[in-house]
């Protein structure tokens, strides 16, 4: 099975941990930044390949990734590539930038 891409906002660095760890040993292999980004290979390059190659990505949603514009790029790109895209809101706030997709 394809792995599950976790997509978040720098401040919610500790949560997106918690649900990749949660995850991961449920059996479900995780792709995550800065963890699986390949030393010497461009940032960039590591999300466009590990967003193409996903099964899903989980959105780790706040009022901070929908502002993010890193975030809303990973998004596009799932979206693009018709990759399942999971919201996971962790706090109760309403998308704004990101209600889009």
């Amino acid at each position: 099975m394809a792995h599950v891409f976790i997509s978040y906002e720098k401040t919610d660095k500790a949560v997106a941990d918690q649900i990749c760890q949660y995850l991961e040993e449920q059996g479900l292999q995780c792709w995550i930044a800065p963890r699986n980004v390949l030393p010497g290979k461009p940032w960039d390059v590591s999300i466009i390949e590990a967003i193409k190659q996903s099964g899903c990505l989980i959105l780790v949603f706040s009022s901070q990734s929908d502002k993010s514009r890193h975030v809303k790029r990973e998004i596009a790109i799932a979206d693009n590539k018709n990759v399942p895209i999971i919201p996971c809101r962790i706090r109760n706030e309403e998308p704004a930038r990101l209600a889009y997709f």
